[in-house]
């Protein structure tokens, strides 16, 4: 994970800081925290007060610090201004392996006794931190090498190299300078599209393209390596794509020799580097998808067979289809970069996540797609699947208050609640704010007479444990 080039300090504060993002709650406590990440009390308070000092270098002294995440009386408040992003973005662009890799990748000196004396490091510590840095590379079977103008920069596979550069400046919002020429007939079909594009979705495009064109001439992808852009068309037409780069200036930067190459490397990142909706297809389009005639879709079989042996869910014609398409596109993108696309920021991990793995049990997928990425995939069926729950809400105040507590359940919940009114439905679980009536068999968890949302939201915890 792109987390491990934080130092181990920044490290800590951004587990405290993806804690808090974690929790639905406002309101959350030193305790709390101690007890997930495993961190002490007193390490916490530590981290807490440099926590505070880098959200004033983040937020400045402003209203938006404020409003983002107060840390008073050993407890953490945070609002919805609050984005753990913000605090990554700027734990990462104070790292040495970060500000390593934009100077190769811009070709800069690097000079491992004037970082020390920058950073105020000793010597051993640096090159202790530069040894480390490439061991990271080298994990991705990237090597550091000096060039013959005593220049660093990365040696191994062109597709890897570049995808870490594209990841690296897409978590730090690095410009992107594009001619408004290149903006106007490339980027202006994008929109007109029957599949349109998101923002994201061209930022993305953008960003390698620069890199392409910044590393084309001297560092052109090897069409004798093992790469294969080959790609099923189904999302943006591979000829109008091509098209559009003929009627720019972009092409005259490319040797001739690389250009169709260099088209085809980014014709297949624009595939798949993204995932599809099943809401996106027609009939049309689903039937021309050649469901058995490679051996990714073969792969992709398998492992919807263990899924559904694992969850027994059931898709309809279009869900089976994105399924089928996403992990095509999913497995073919790692194919092709390597283990780089597994070097992503982790997120702070839903309980949905937690249950997910451990419901799957031996995953024996990962070399072809990681468990992660499957579950991007696969999410939105299982949360269409929601598990029905039968709640039996029991209040002295009534049928309005009890109505009221059903409707903050049904807003919150992650299954599907299914609300009786006697016992003798037999639910599943009963919310009281006391009586029972003698149901000692069902679990039951009592509540204040008018809960808050906090209650309700340590209800739904507790039940989906119970249950």
């Amino acid at each position: 994970m792109i987390d491990k080039l934080l130092s181990k300090r920044d490290q800590e504060k951004y587990l405290i800081i993806k804690f808090i993002q974690q929790k639905g709650y406002n309101y959350i406590t030193e305790e709390e925290v101690a007890e997930t990440t495993g961190l002490s009390l007193k390490k916490i308070r530590n981290l807490t007060e440099q926590i505070k000092e880098d959200s004033k270098a983040i937020y400045g002294e402003t209203n938006e610090l404020h409003k983002a995440l107060q840390i008073k009386n050993r407890t953490y408040h945070k609002s919805l201004e609050y984005n753990p992003y913000n605090y990554f973005k700027f734990y990462l662009s104070n790292t040495l392996a970060c500000q390593w890799l934009i100077k190769m990748y811009l070709e800069e000196d690097i000079i491992l006794e004037s970082d020390a004396k920058g950073n105020r490091m000793t010597l051993s510590t640096i090159y202790r931190k530069w040894h480390t840095f490439q061991e990271t590379m080298l994990s991705f079977n990237l090597k550091i090498v000096k060039t013959k103008q005593h220049l660093y920069r990365l040696d191994g596979d062109e597709t890897t190299i570049r995808y870490i550069y594209y990841y690296i400046f897409m978590l730090l919002d690095y410009p992107v300078s594009i001619s408004s020429e290149c903006e106007k007939l490339i980027f202006e079909p994008f929109y007109k599209a029957p599949l349109s594009s998101r923002e994201g979705e061209l930022a993305s495009v953008k960003i390698m393209l620069l890199i392409t064109l910044n590393r084309a001439k001297n560092y052109p992808i090897n069409p004798d390596n093992r790469h294969d852009f080959s790609i099923i068309q189904l999302i943006h037409s591979k000829d109008q794509f091509i098209e559009m780069f003929n009627t720019t200036s972009i092409k005259e930067q490319i040797p001739e020799s690389d250009l169709n190459q260099e088209l085809d490397f980014l014709y297949f990142f624009l595939n798949v580097e993204n995932t599809y909706s099943y809401v996106t297809f027609d009939s049309e389009t689903i039937g021309i998808f050649p469901f058995a005639e490679n051996k990714y879709i073969q792969i992709t079989n398998d492992i919807y067979v263990y899924i559904y042996e694992k969850f027994d869910i059931q898709l309809n014609t279009n869900q089976l289809f994105s399924f089928y398409l996403n992990c095509y596109f999913a497995i073919r993108k790692r194919e092709v970069f390597n283990s780089i696309v597994d070097f992503k920021l982790s997120e702070a991990i839903s309980r949905d996540y937690e249950l997910f793995k451990k419901q799957i049990g031996d995953y024996q997928f990962e070399k072809h797609l990681s468990l992660k990425q499957l579950y991007i995939i696969i999410q939105p069926f299982l949360f269409q699947t929601k598990k029905q729950i039968k709640i039996l809400v029991i209040n002295r105040n009534g049928e309005a208050v009890i109505e009221t507590i059903e409707q903050m359940i049904k807003k919150s919940a992650d299954f599907e609640p299914l609300f009786v009114k006697r016992i003798s439905q037999k639910p599943d679980v009963i919310v009281t704010d006391g009586q029972t009536f003698g149901a000692k068999d069902i679990p039951t968890v009592c509540l204040s007479q008018i809960p808050n949302k906090v209650e309700i939201f340590e209800f739904i915890q507790t039940i989906e444990n119970l249950l």
